[in-house]
């Protein structure tokens, strides 16, 4: 039993405090979206938490979708409880025992890059409307509420 021909070397599950920093720097932050939900996150100015994503050229934008990338890829180890594992030399979210499990395995992969990564449907969704609707933290947590292990892929590394 279980997944054992995936070969990993387990990495750091603390999330460093650059990543969260670098929306800050860029002026902004995630807070609890308006819903409740534990998946529902929402991109708000650190200037004022009422305000959402305000266009400032498109390489500030750049860069705010590649913080928010991080801030997500953070949030499956700190948010979903997953591992962030090396698989060769790409990048994989894994639920801790993976190789033990012997249930079902929900394999979530996103969508072409600079769009979509690890945990992100959609960066343009995460930063305009919520992670609710662009981040992948709700199938993560309704397949591990299901007893079901999960491997987030990150196929762009």
């Amino acid at each position: 039993g279980g997944v054992r021909s995936m070969k990993t070397m387990k990495r750091s599950r603390v999330i460093t405090a650059s990543r969260p920093r670098s929306l800050a720097l860029l002026g902004y932050t995630f807070l609890p979206g308006p819903s409740g939900d534990p998946s529902d996150w929402v991109l708000r100015q650190l200037q004022d938490p009422t305000q959402g994503f305000a266009w400032n050229g498109q390489a500030h934008y750049d860069s705010l979708g590649a913080a928010t990338v991080d801030w997500v890829r953070a949030a499956l180890c700190g948010l979903c409880g997953l591992e962030e594992l090396e698989v060769g030399q790409a990048t994989a979210y894994a639920t801790p025992g993976l190789e033990q499990h012997t249930g079902p395995l929900a394999l979530l992969v996103c969508g072409a890059s600079p769009g979509g990564d690890a945990g992100v449907w959609g960066r343009s969704l995460c930063i305009n409307a919520s992670t609710a609707q662009g981040a992948m933290f709700s199938y993560v947590q309704k397949a591990r509420s299901m007893g079901w292990a999960v491997v987030v892929a990150a196929p762009h590394d």
